[in-house]
């Protein structure tokens, strides 16, 4: 057997070129790093890859798709115990791959951080979401925080003013405003401008908020915020990325988020999915004359019957992640188990012959769309599978072996298929999963505002409505080449930029985009 050497002094120190400036900061970074090697039980003297980790425990699944890649991940996922290692016999005749630890190292890498400039978030206090609006006690609580990221500086002063009324001067980071309603009906709209000063000597940029407000019946204030800014839980962010305030008029079903999850349940005799239950043991349909299942893999009229508690139960399980995710992410609940329904019918693993995979089928140009649109995915993901020092300018900026990475990581959350878990599913990882794909649709919803702007050169609450917005959004996730070609024909003709002219305009071959959009918001 040849002897293995090691080289895992592979760190590299980065040199200084020019003093940090004000917002800049010299900062030593030393961390640990592990060093693995994925091997073949046949050949043990080839060493397939090197994994580089910095935690002191056993590479995960996602290490060694990070570092060895998709093929080898899939060999080593599925290879089975050695029994000839376990009993002193010839490793070689075993078939796979497995990790063997090879040592430590301290790796130093010295960076200069550029810190931004401090900003102010915004929160209403005493207020409930009910997506897409906020109910609030009247006076309705404006809380402003001021952030400030470089160490040791801190703010010193908010200040606020709004439209017909004195500025407001907080000393500290906090700072407080109280707002009413003008009259006892209708909608009343304040322009609130905000910005920070910190104890460097600058100051945050000035943020401006439209806040309307519409007193209730009951006493309360529904209250809807334009700004960048705010950041309470269950904010309407395709909204936001519209620059439209939501309508106050009762909407679709379709765009609802109840106020418990049980009101998302669903009574659906899914073909596709009981063909799954069935398939992988969950339901015995043995007494079929068919075995439950049509050629195609779904289910058969005596299979359905039988899986029909199953499918219910199977549909409805995942409504408490797509409620909560929901929330967390600002998309509507209703909307998003639609989507599930119509791409998966809530079986959440690869389907064959198709490059797809998870409850909302991510392909390869979701990946992208994902990655672009999402910083808070993407940021902490290529931190985690590259390394900070790689991602200080952002994804677009990486190189195409860097993205691949990325992509497999995304893959691996989306795609819940496992080998040795029940079912086939592992399904401890279905809310992680479950919020990856909120935030795919939060992806392209931004994106399709972007794609309005680009066409008209006009924001997009000046051009089309919320249901519209939202049905563009549905039809870019299905076929995005195809939707902005109907976007551009649709206003080059000078015709609404709404769904009842834009679906009219699709070209030939994306009519599977149409009927999709109309399945799932019809």
């Amino acid at each position: 057997m040849l002897i293995l050497i090691s080289v895992l002094g592979w760190g590299r120190q980065v040199a200084l070129a020019k003093e940090p400036g004000p917002r800049q900061r010299t900062e030593t970074v030393t961390e640990t790093l592990y060093e693995w090697w994925l091997l073949a039980w046949s050949e043990p003297d080839k060493i397939l890859c090197r994994l580089y980790i910095n935690h002191p425990d056993r590479p995960t699944g996602l290490d060694v798709l990070r570092f060895c890649g998709q093929e080898a991940y899939d060999t080593w996922v599925d290879t089975l115990p050695c029994e000839a290692a376990l009993s002193g016999g010839d490793v070689t005749t075993c078939e796979g791959y497995y990790l063997f630890f090879v040592g430590q190292s301290e790796v130093t890498h010295q960076v200069t951080r550029t810190y931004p400039p401090p900003w102010v978030d915004l929160y209403l206090e005493n207020c409930t979401s009910d997506f897409p609006h906020f109910r609030c006690l009247d006076p309705v609580v404006l809380r402003f925080e001021g952030v400030e990221p470089f160490p040791d500086a801190e703010i010193t002063e908010v200040i606020v003013a709004v439209s017909g009324q004195s500025t407001t001067h907080c000393q500290g980071a906090e700072c407080f405003v109280l707002l009413s309603p003008k009259q006892a009906a209708g909608e009343t709209r304040y322009t609130v401008r905000f910005s920070a000063v910190s104890s460097l000597g600058d100051d945050s940029s000035q943020n401006v908020a439209t806040v309307r407000l519409i007193p209730q019946e009951n006493g309360e204030v529904l209250v809807d915020i334009l700004s960048d800014r705010w950041r309470d839980a269950g904010v309407d962010w395709c909204a936001q990325a519209w620059a439209l305030l939501p309508p106050t008029e009762p909407l679709p079903e379709w765009l609802d988020t109840p106020p418990d999850p049980a009101d998302l349940a669903t009574d659906v005799p899914y073909l596709y999915l009981g063909g799954r239950l069935i398939a992988h043991g969950i339901v015995d349909a043995s007494s079929c004359p068919d075995g439950g299942l049509l050629p195609n893999g779904t289910a058969s009229p005596c299979g359905i019957a039988l899986a029909q508690e199953e499918v219910l139960a199977w549909q409805n399980r995942f409504d408490e992640s797509i409620w909560q995710a929901s929330r967390e992410v600002g998309v509507p609940a209703t909307l998003l188990k639609r989507m599930f329904a119509q791409e998966s019918q809530f079986w959440p693993a690869e389907f064959p012959q198709r490059v797809e995979a998870g409850f909302g089928q991510l392909s390869p140009h979701g990946m992208d769309t994902l990655l672009l649109w999402e910083t808070d995915i993407a940021q902490p993901l290529c931190d985690e599978v590259l390394g900070e020092w790689r991602c200080v300018y952002g994804y677009a900026h990486l190189n195409p072996y860097q993205r691949r990475l990325l992509y497999e990581s995304v893959w691996a959350q989306a795609n819940l298929s496992c080998y040795d878990c029940p079912y086939g599913i592992d399904l401890e990882r279905s809310e992680e999963a479950v919020l990856l794909f909120a935030h795919l649709v939060r992806a392209y919803c931004r994106q399709i505002g972007q794609t309005v702007r680009n066409i008209t050169r006009r924001t997009p609450s000046y051009v089309s409505g919320y249901t519209d917005l939202w049905r563009f959004t549905l039809a870019n996730y299905n076929g995005p080449d195809c939707t902005y070609e109907a976007l551009l024909r649709t206003w080059g003709a000078k015709e609404p930029l709404d769904w009842a002219h834009v679906s009219q305009r699709f070209p030939q071959g994306c009519e599977s985009v149409v009927n999709y959009v109309e399945k799932v918001a019809p």
